[in-house]
């Protein structure tokens, strides 16, 4: 699944069929690079749903099983400040030799597991037209930091 589908998507309580708010982003680990959570945008702020708060990544909405697997921000803090895809998407990846490799556009995530399977990263083109897009396959991902991703050179 593309991380990137998980923005704006509802969050609904199956207990009380109720609508928890939305996902406004996604938060992830970075060693190893996978699924931590999701930041959820209700009316009265926002909250931190982490992945094993998750009943089920639907393909119109992401379930809980009650409105109490979504956690106040201050209880969640080592996931709160995780870097959300937000941060993520857009930062630069260089392979082993020190060659640019592309900009990373999204990640592709096993929603069972909460896996990262993938990188997208897009290389050349003017202000995202024409670029062409190679998924990196997350075996071949050294480390995250805030600026770069480095990967193990691609055959």
């Amino acid at each position: 699944m593309d991380a990137q589908e998980l923005r704006d998507k509802p969050v609904v309580a199956l207990d009380s069929a109720e609508r928890v708010g939305r996902v406004s982003d996604v938060l992830f680990w970075t060693d190893p690079l996978r699924l931590a959570g999701l930041r959820v945008a209700t009316q009265a702020g926002d909250y931190v749903l982490p992945f094993d708060g998750v009943a089920s990544f639907g393909h119109d909405a992401v379930t809980v099983e009650s409105d109490q697997a979504v956690r106040r921000r201050a209880s969640m803090a080592s996931i709160d400040d995780l870097p959300g895809l937000i941060q993520l998407a857009g930062l630069k990846v260089v392979d082993e030799s020190g060659t640019y490799q592309g900009i990373v556009r999204t990640l592709d995530v096993d929603a069972t597991k909460g896996d990262v399977t993938a990188l997208e990263v897009e290389s050349g083109g003017i202000l995202g037209l024409g670029g062409e897009r190679t998924n990196i396959p997350i075996d071949l991902v050294r480390s995250v930091g805030p600026e770069v991703v480095t990967v193990r050179a691609m055959a």
